[in-house]
Parts: C-alpha cells; structure tokens; sequence
C-alpha cells in the first residue's frame, strides 16, 4: 500500500506543516541530549561539532527520516489540490530562485574557489523554502501559535536543563582571536545564538500579536532571562529596540522615560557590570569579527563578479571560520556582486509582502523581517547549516507567517469585491 496515497485521510496540510515546524523547532533537543556530553570546559567542542556519539548519529538520522516522509506527504497535498499564490508570494518564490542561483551555481561556476559547498543544507533550505511558499492551509494564527509553544518550550527546557545539568549546559565562551572565560547557556541547543534568536523573536511575537493570560507573561519572563544566560548581545541589544518601539505607542513622556532606563540597562549589561560578558573581549573589533571581515573583502576584491564561491567556507578558504557572520558580507562571498543582487532580492521579497501585511499584523510582519536581517549581520541566521539546530526553523516561521498573512489579505479583498459587485 502506497503511504502517499491521497485517499488516505493521513493528515490535512495544516497539520503537515505543524507537525514539520515542531519536528524542525524542537528537533535540536534530542540531538542535544544524545551527546553525552558531561560537561563542556570550550564551547569548540560543540560549536565545531566534535565528539558525536553513536547516538547522536542515530537520532539525526531519525528525525532527517521524519523530515523527508513530512516533506514527500506534503508535495503530494500541494501536487494533489490548486495551488494559492498570490502575486507577492510569486515574487518571494522567485526571489529565493535568483539567490539560490547566483550565490551557489554561479558562485560554484565562476568564484575564486569553484565547486559547491560541502553542507548540502545550504541549498536544500532554500529549495525547502521555495516549496513552503506554495503551500496551502495553515492560517497566519496557527503559523504564530505552533511557533509560540514550540519555541517557549525550547526555551523554558534550555532554562531547566540549566538548572539542573549546569556542568553540561553552559559553555566557556571562545573565539578564535582570544579566549574568554565568560559562560553562555547553550541548553538544548548547539549554541547560544539559538537561545538569542529564538528568544528575540518570541518576545516580538508576544509584545506585537496581542496575546494575553498567563502563557503570555511567562513568555515576557522567560525570554529576557534567556537572553541574559546565553549571552546573546545581539538578541539583547534588539530586543531592547523593540521594547523601545513597543512603549514608543505610549506618549513621548513615557517614552522618553522608558528609552532612558533601557539604555541604561543595556549599557549596564554590555559592560559586563552585572554579569561577565565581554569575557576580556575587545568590542573594537566586535569581538575578532572585523579582522574576518577585512580578510574576506581583501579576497573579494580579487573576484568582485562571483567571489570566493560556496566552498571557501568548506575548508577551501584559509579563515577556520564555517561562515562571514555577516550576512550581507556572505553573500559577497558566496557569489561576488551577483550574490550580493540575490541576496538583496530575497529581502526586498520578504519586506514587500511584510509592508503590504504591515497594519493587519500590527507591524510584527515587518519587523520578523527586519530582525532576522539584523541578527544576520552578526551571527548566521540566514546562513542555514543544519535543518535541526533551531536556524531553519526561525526562516521557515517567517517565510510560512508572511505567506499566510498575503493569502489572507487577498482572500480579503477578493470577498470584498464580490460583496461590493453584488
């Protein structure tokens, strides 16, 4: 019997898709948990993805499985019913098409360092993204609900093995410039800028989608502790100009006050006053990320057209660094000035239906947007590695939110222009 057969009541596409964002939210978690790892003295023993037990091997593999059986049902939910697109959505589809082309293929053609990249994630999360656009069923609250539990639930889990497995839960800061002794929760992450991400977006969720009750204000509770104990400076440092935008609302006065005792805490907690943060590290150079910088642009220039390519970051590069983090500077060294085109062409797709959605949504659209570039210019959001440590899962909320959002919106115009017809 064929489990793709469409006269099976399996499941509908919405509960498809729910069930592969929780397996994709969550699927760090098992991953984690099956390290073994007793304690961690430098986080490059994770962060560079040493010392993976058999375990690990088999639930990555498992949960893989679950994404493809996931995957194959739902191409056959889309091939089997009329496709919804709207106009935006089109645009967005074609958009990931030209950055997928020019920052890959003609990156791997024509870069200074030919070949594709080693991690094949990084073109299947794309592909995965432009199938996405396609899909049909889920509402823009139920995209915003699963992303709410599934995101506290890793959060509120990263906080609790924290507390009980702190040995196991709590890295010793590194960087490939200078040492730091400053400790950041990892949890049941890979690393801490998961816990920022997901953190920093859950917060604007909640602040901008006018949920109330108690889940709400554990939410509130939650993120910014969260936040604090991975050390994220760039979750931090946003999510105190959302806060800023948020109270804005509120008069200038209130305002004015509010911004005043935000930016005091910030610098309070930049400063490493309350708790060790910097670690000895030379803001200056954002800690050792501007002398990759300036080493990246040096090779570009030697290429501007198509860059490094892909595989520079695949070992072929002499920076013992696994990206730019810097979203904007990886495309340049991806695909050169053509990357750099696609990439800018995937934001305008994004921003084009955020803006459109902007006064329905209460400004959340833009702002997701916004935000994930933000993070991306520090740490590699944008930049999918793995389908299973957390990266994916935050693109894929936002692709899956502005696409219901612009099918909603049309639906909406359409009714009213059959009501005003009549």
């Amino acid at each position: 019997m064929n489990i793709l057969d469409s006269r099976i009541p399996i499941l509908t596409t919405n509960q498809l898709v729910i069930l592969f964002m929780i397996v994709i939210g969550v699927g760090s978690a098992p991953l984690q948990l099956s390290l073994d790892r007793e304690s961690i003295l430098a986080s490059d023993l994770l962060f560079e993805k040493r010392g993976y037990s058999a375990a690990f091997t088999w639930v990555s593999r498992l949960l893989n499985s679950m994404l493809a059986i996931l995957f194959l049902l739902l191409i056959k939910k889309v091939l089997s019913v009329r496709r919804a697109v709207t106009e935006d959505i089109v645009k967005l589809f074609f958009s990931l098409g030209v950055f997928l082309f020019f920052n890959y293929v003609l990156g791997a053609m024509f870069g200074s360092y030919s070949g594709l990249p080693s991690n094949p994630y990084l073109m299947l999360s794309i592909v995965f993204l432009m199938f996405f656009t396609f899909i049909k069923g889920s509402s823009s609250r139920q995209v915003i609900d699963t992303f709410r539990y599934v995101a506290f639930f890793m959060l509120i889990g990263s906080l609790f093995v924290g507390v009980l497995f702190p040995e196991s839960s709590f890295s010793a800061d590194s960087f490939s410039f200078e040492f730091s002794n400053s400790k950041r929760l990892i949890g049941l992450f890979d690393h801490p800028r998961q816990i920022g991400v997901y953190a920093l977006m859950l917060l604007t969720v909640e602040l901008y989608c006018g949920a109330r009750g108690l889940f709400h204000k554990l939410i509130l509770i939650v993120c910014p502790i969260a936040m604090l104990l991975a050390v994220s400076k760039t979750a931090i440092l946003l999510a105190a100009i959302v806060l800023l935008l948020q109270v804005s609302r509120k008069g200038v006065v209130f305002f004015l006050i509010s911004a005043l005792g935000i930016i005091l805490c910030v610098v309070i907690i930049m400063s490493g006053s309350v708790m060790n943060l910097t670690g000895g590290q030379d803001f200056s150079t954002l800690t050792g990320r501007t002398v990759l910088w300036v080493f990246l642009l040096d090779g570009w220039w030697s290429n501007p057209f198509f860059g490094n390519g892909p595989a520079y970051f695949s070992g072929a590069g002499a920076t013992g660094f696994a990206h730019a983090h810097n979203i904007v500077l990886q495309a340049l060294s991806d695909g050169g000035l053509f990357g750099l085109v696609g990439f800018i062409g995937y934001i305008v797709g994004l921003l084009n239906i955020a803006l459109k959605n902007a006064q329905v949504s209460r400004l959340l659209s833009v702002l997701l947007v916004l935000l994930l570039l933000l993070f991306s210019m520090a740490e590699p959001i944008m930049r999918v590695s793995s389908f299973l440590d957390g990266a994916f899962f935050i693109n894929l909320f936002v692709v899956l939110y502005l696409c219901a959002l612009d099918r909603e919106r049309v639906e909406r115009l359409s009714y009213l222009r059959l009501t005003v017809s009549k």
